[in-house]
């Protein structure tokens, strides 16, 4: 896997260490802490359970560190799978947590991201068979 890393275009090497770095996401959610935020508010570990968010960011940084394996593998997945990924992460939270128009955003960002994943020579030539 270590040289599909080295012969991904730059870009590409920074989202799949992106998705694989989401762990963070699970072991921060799962390891009692006393910074837990929800909206900008501190809120104690269960609070941040039962609020959706600690599993929702457990979900994501389960998925995400999926995902990057799928695209160091080359998987003819990967592509699709990084892109509901960023549906997770960057549209379902928003209208379930309160700022449905920051999905408007997310949505922007997935469009650019499809351009780049499906469009891009570069990217092409390294998901080729």
């Amino acid at each position: 896997m270590w040289e599909n890393f080295k012969s991904m275009p730059t870009l590409l090497k920074f989202l799949t260490a992106h998705a694989i770095a989401c762990v963070a996401l699970l072991l921060g959610s799962v390891i009692p802490h006393d910074s837990f935020s929800v909206n900008g508010h501190a809120v104690s570990y269960a609070v941040w359970w039962s609020s959706g968010v600690g599993p929702f960011a457990s979900l994501v940084g389960v998925v995400g560190p999926i995902v990057g394996v799928l695209l160091l593998r080359k998987s003819p997945h990967a592509r699709l799978a990084y892109l509901g990924f960023l549906l997770l992460g960057l549209i379902v939270p928003y209208p379930l947590f309160g700022s449905p128009l920051m999905a408007l955003a997310g949505a922007a960002a997935i469009g650019v991201a499809v351009l780049y994943l499906y469009k891009l020579p570069a990217v092409q030539t390294y998901f080729a068979p």
